[in-house]
């Protein structure tokens, strides 16, 4: 087959959709909070956002020391097996009553958040279930997800090949959680692959205040106070400025310690799930799976066959890394797929397709249009021009970097770190891995829709 045309434009189409970053602005951010997702992009419903609260400004936190703290009590957490715990603030005015459950052997985990404000009463609620269902309920809307299992399964096989059999990923965590804003309030359930407390991600900037045998306070940059008990690991204070004259406090008021699967989904069993509509879980992968490449670059430094390794595991892993990718443009058609001149890419192959049908099949005859579409729709002949394109598309490597905030959302692969020349060719192994089996699942789409409708043959 005659492949420079084909492969140019194939270029082409990758260094417009390349050279476009604009058009990721205010896609997932590098951290995702689920909840947060949930009820503002899916739901369209208000979320009481996080915004900067008390600033530690001055704070040069001992990192050594923060550390070992910190791990002490998530060590101390890890130990609890689960909780019911109940969270409460006042303000003249403003109320907030929050209940958080988890059982951590299963994962299982249930939140139910009642907040008033002059008068008005907002409740939201978010719940697992049996059957691999997770459900969100918020201002008169209820959303289910489905497939939870099928999705964790495949992540699973991705640790064991990549990461080791002894990598670290654990059974997902739907963990609950609740912080004050300076003015507001966020809560939800977070997706985790470890049993580390929520907050930990709000302290370890920060600075220790005070310690104790029983407590260790420490001030953030973005949470205020955080109070977090010795004997539990569990947040029991907050506080987060002033708001009239009144400090923002948040108390732990209840705290019941493992207390079981039952007790957990008890809270929600009477908690109606008529009239949800079903969700797709493609959005959970994309944290999880970041977690898991993670590990995978932290595993590969430590190697000494300078990634051969991951590059037969990458390999043998090609139909989870696709089934991947189909799941994210079934979401979204990506910006990187509405970009390319799909029209002009498969016309310039079509003619070249015909020139080599011509050339290599013996009595072709230039008029006889009915064998080249049957031509045309030989696994084989599809196989050859996908190659094409997608090595032409390869080889330009601006394009690489929209294609993983595509999966990813935007910055969410360049926050993943390497620490040695091994990481760096680990991370520049998985990349290539993921965006083949990108561009080879989105070609075939194009091509099917392209060539198995009239207007695309005749």
């Amino acid at each position: 087959m005659a492949k420079p045309a084909v492969m140019e434009i194939a270029r082409s189409a990758a260094l417009t959709c390349g050279n476009r970053r604009d058009w990721m602005a205010g896609m997932i951010s590098k951290t995702p909070i689920f909840s947060r997702t949930l009820l503002r992009a899916l739901l369209a419903l208000p979320l009481f956002l996080l915004p900067n609260a008390v600033r530690a400004e001055d704070v040069k936190p001992d990192t050594a020391e923060i550390g070992t703290t910190i791990a002490e009590l998530a060590a101390t957490y890890e130990k609890l097996g689960g909780f019911i715990a109940t969270y409460q603030s006042e303000l003249p005015g403003k109320s907030l009553h929050c209940t958080l459950a988890t059982d951590f052997a299963s994962g299982m985990g249930v939140i139910h958040l009642v907040a008033t404000k002059d008068g008005n009463r907002m409740e939201m609620r978010q719940w697992t279930a049996p059957g691999d269902r997770y459900y969100v309920s918020s201002g008169g809307g209820l959303v289910v997800f489905k497939g939870l299992g099928e999705l964790l399964e495949s992540i699973r096989q991705l640790s064991e090949t990549l990461a080791g059999k002894g990598s670290d990923i654990r059974p997902v965590q739907m963990s609950p959680f609740i912080l004050l804003g300076e003015s507001d309030f966020g809560a939800g359930l977070r997706l985790k692959t470890d049993l580390e407390p929520t907050w930990t991600s709000d302290v370890e900037n920060g600075s220790i205040q005070s310690a104790s045998d029983s407590k260790v306070e420490f001030l953030t940059e973005k949470s205020g106070l955080l109070t977090i008990n010795r004997g539990s690991g569990m947040l029991e204070r907050q506080s987060s400025g002033v708001e009239n004259g009144v400090p923002r406090v948040m108390e732990l008021k209840r705290l019941e310690k493992n207390p079981g699967k039952d007790a957990v989904m008890k809270i929600s069993a009477d908690w109606s799930t008529e009239g949800a509509v079903e969700k797709p879980v493609t959005a959970w992968s994309r944290p999880l799976r970041l977690a898991l490449f993670q590990l995978v670059i932290n595993q590969a430094e430590l190697e000494k066959d300078d990634g051969k390794k991951l590059d037969d595991a990458l390999e043998a892993q090609y139909e989870a890394l696709r089934h991947f990718a189909e799941a994210c443009m079934k979401e979204k058609e990506s910006e990187f797929a509405a970009k390319a001149d799909w029209e002009k890419l498969f016309a310039t192959t079509k003619a070249e397709a015909r020139r080599d049908w011509r050339a290599n099949t013996p009595r072709a005859d230039a008029g006889d249009e009915k064998g080249f579409q049957e031509y045309l729709k030989q696994g084989a002949t599809r196989l050859k021009l996908r190659e094409v394109l997608v090595s032409g598309m390869m080889e330009v490597e601006e394009g690489r970097e929209p294609i993983m905030d595509d999966m990813f959302g935007n910055g969410g692969w360049a926050s993943l770190k390497v620490g040695s020349r091994r990481g760096v060719a680990a991370k520049k192994s998985i990349v290539t891995a993921l965006v083949r089996a990108y561009l080879e699942a989105l070609i075939d789409q194009k091509m099917d829709k392209q060539w198995d409708r009239r207007d695309g043959l005749d």
